[in-house]
């Protein structure tokens, strides 16, 4: 996953000057240290701020995320779960959705470094509601993807113009992000352009455990999204956009 260092220093006349750096990092780095009982103290030292993070482990949601948090504290820094939603176009033009979970004036302090990748950052709510929001994201964007390619397929098998179905379509009630993105990709069978498979698939997995953490929550459009991800997984598809769906809705496929 990927973590977001921002901290704050003064220069020599004694004005503040904020850094952001975004480095990756191997998934569990703060809990494999903690279990080892590595002091922390040297490596996030001068750290005013760590978040911003983008796909958590699957087992690390609200327990991880809380003792992350405690233990930042103590060596006094400060713990933000941030996820974002915007795709890879988003984060080329610095123009995602930020959701962000913790300490609403430690968000504050931030907002500003932070802006410089996300257009729009929405506080949530104590730490673990922005990885909440986030599934709520996923969730969203497995419904729209079985949507788009369902359809897109039925109007092939319809032998319909499909450059004039999507001029019309994605202009009225129908039209959103993903179709605007990936219809005509979809449609001349390229799928190397945004979000990978293997990867929603991990987040709706992780969907999955919240639902059932939560007994009266079901998620059976999920349930059928992650059956189809395995599916095109096992085909070598894993790789690919989550686009690559549309593989699997013709007749037959």
């Amino acid at each position: 996953f990927m973590v977001m260092f921002y901290y704050q220093s003064k220069s020599s006349c004694g004005r503040e000057i904020s850094k952001l750096n975004r480095s990756p990092v191997r998934s569990g780095l703060v809990m494999q240290a903690t279990a080892r009982g590595v002091s922390l103290t040297s490596f996030f030292a001068g750290f005013r701020i760590i978040g911003c993070v983008r796909n958590w482990p699957e087992n690390f949601y609200l327990s991880g995320m809380i003792s992350t948090r405690q233990l930042l504290q103590a060596k006094g820094a400060h713990f933000l779960d941030c996820p974002v939603s915007g795709g890879v176009e988003g984060a080329r033009q610095g123009t995602l959705a930020m959701m962000a979970g913790g300490d609403e004036k430690i968000l504050d302090l931030a907002r500003n470094t932070l802006s410089s990748i996300a257009r729009n950052i929405v506080y949530i709510g104590p730490t673990g509601a922005g990885q909440a929001c986030k599934a709520v994201n996923q969730i969203m964007c497995a419904g729209i993807n079985q949507a788009v390619t369902e359809a897109l397929a039925f109007g092939e098998d319809m032998q319909l113009d499909m450059d004039r179905v999507l001029e019309v379509v994605s202009s009225g009630a129908a039209g959103n992000w993903f179709l605007d993105h990936r219809g005509k990709t979809m449609l001349q069978g390229i799928y190397d352009v945004g979000f990978k498979v293997n990867l929603h698939h991990k987040d709706l997995k992780i969907c999955m455990e919240m639902a059932r953490q939560n007994r009266e929550t079901r998620l059976p459009l999920v349930e059928m999204t992650l059956q189809q991800y395995e599916k095109l997984m096992e085909l070598g598809h894993g790789d690919e956009d989550i686009s690559a769906l549309f593989r699997l809705k013709h007749h037959g496929a």
